[in-house]
């Protein structure tokens, strides 16, 4: 097995649901709860320790459901559902991938963004199949040309963990369209949207353009000495 691919950031979060377990969601991002859309969330910080989760009807949460206020003391563990973390000075660093259900080219698609570095213990395969000794944490990793939902296996608890050794698989989105995962018996695709730490469709040539400025710097200071 080679490494596994952690962008190391320290991230604000919100572990909720999608697609029935629990999923590291990004800060002020708008999401669904499944692969199938309706109802949509979002997670705000108020302070340092207090959440306002609000539901919406439409995939730009502008239409409010009802909204719930968390202050900390109803998380239920690291990793688990409604843990949180709203530490002042951390940065939203997260992917968005698309999901689309049987293909492609289908009417049926949500985005999802994901928090980074992140691992939350998903409990739940969307339809409940999942027995204790079947529990899997996950976290999310992502780059300019990919996005990794890495799973470890993490059975018979509620609490996450996403170490080298229980690391189980893999399954990735690219920046084109292609199939993911299966999910209570239908093929989803993913498809990379947005990569916070390495923005997607980033301009190749100006990264160009500082490495050869950056090694000219060094040539100069080489032939001083």
């Amino acid at each position: 097995m080679g490494a596994i691919n952690d962008n190391n950031v320290d991230t604000r979060y919100f572990i909720t649901l999608f697609n029935g377990g629990e999923f590291p969601m990004s800060i002020g991002t708008c999401n669904p709860f499944s692969v199938l859309g309706s109802p949509y969330q979002m997670a705000t910080c108020v302070d340092a320790t207090n959440l306002l989760w609000t539901l919406y009807s439409d995939d730009d949460c502008t239409t409010e459901i009802e909204e719930y206020k968390y202050n900390g003391t109803t998380q239920t563990g690291l990793g688990n559902f409604l843990d949180y973390d709203c530490t002042i000075g951390r940065s939203d660093e997260y992917t968005s991938v698309e999901f689309s259900v049987g293909g492609c080219d289908t009417q049926t698609k949500v985005i999802m963004n994901a928090a980074l570095s992140t691992c939350a213990q998903n409990t739940d395969a969307g339809n409940g199949v999942l027995t204790a000794d079947e529990y899997r944490s996950i976290s999310v990793y992502c780059s300019s040309q990919i996005a990794e939902l890495l799973y470890y296996d993490n059975p018979n608890t509620q609490f996450s963990s996403c170490t080298d050794e229980k690391f189980y698989q893999v399954r990735n989105a690219t920046t084109t369209c292609g199939y993911m995962l299966t999910a209570s018996d239908s093929d989803v695709y993913g498809r990379l949207i947005e990569c916070t730490v390495d923005p997607v469709g980033a301009d190749d040539a100006n990264r160009l353009s500082i490495f050869v400025s950056v090694f000219g710097v060094f040539f100069v200071i080489f032939a001083l000495f």
